[in-house]
């Protein structure tokens, strides 16, 4: 996705009272390893991890005697009712019918009947979709942890028609970002925003 849609997704789970708390990764040979709890408002509904060895994500739903599980089901309907974490399992589950299509598991016909078929569910709040969408902000923060720390020293921007919109395909220049400075970049390049506007807020 591109580093809108990554920003996005973060401000529309908080608008709808939602959080990513005790997020931590550290790199591996195999992966990152990593782990992050879904929250709603102070109330830790699923932490999923990964221990960096190659393997699957993992979900723990966090049950106790004060929070059944029928409530964490109920505020997952709730945070899988938000459209931008319909798009993230919906893009997932598209993937990795495009894997099957790649090795030819599935041909054309059939990847495009699954596609449509993906498009046209309601999605679930299901194990593995917890895990496609805790995974996702969770990389999603990680990238806005890093954009903030470049910010406090770099004007961070992005270049009209600029054909790779990845998360990380910016351009930085060193430099306080003001005003008269973002004017001064005007004049030399075509920009298309300036990644501190994104990042506002958040």
């Amino acid at each position: 996705m591109s580093i809108k849609k990554d920003l996005n997704i973060i401000r529309a789970v908080r608008a709808a009272g939602f959080n990513l708390v005790d997020s931590k990764s550290v790199g591996t040979d195999d992966g990152a390893c990593w782990e992050a709890t879904l929250a709603q408002g102070r109330t830790k509904l699923a932490r999923v991890s990964n221990g960096g060895f190659g393997g699957p994500d993992e979900t723990r739903f966090l049950e106790t005697q004060k929070l059944s599980i029928t409530v964490i089901r109920k505020a997952l309907n709730e945070f899988f009712a938000i459209p931008e974490v319909q798009d993230v399992v919906r893009q997932n589950l598209v993937e990795q019918k495009g894997y099957e299509l790649e090795y030819k598991h599935i041909d054309q016909e059939q990847f495009d009947a699954a596609k449509a078929e993906i498009d046209a569910k309601p999605v679930v709040a299901s194990e593995e979709a917890v895990e496609m969408t805790v995974s996702y902000p969770a990389d999603a923060h990680e990238l806005l942890k890093r954009v903030k720390r470049q910010l406090k020293t770099n004007i961070l921007f992005k270049i009209e028609d600029q054909s790779n919109d990845a998360a990380a395909s910016w351009y930085e220049v060193k430099a306080a970002d003001t005003p008269a400075n973002r004017a001064k970049l005007r004049e030399r390049h075509k920009i298309d925003y300036f990644i501190a506007d994104l990042v506002a807020g958040l």
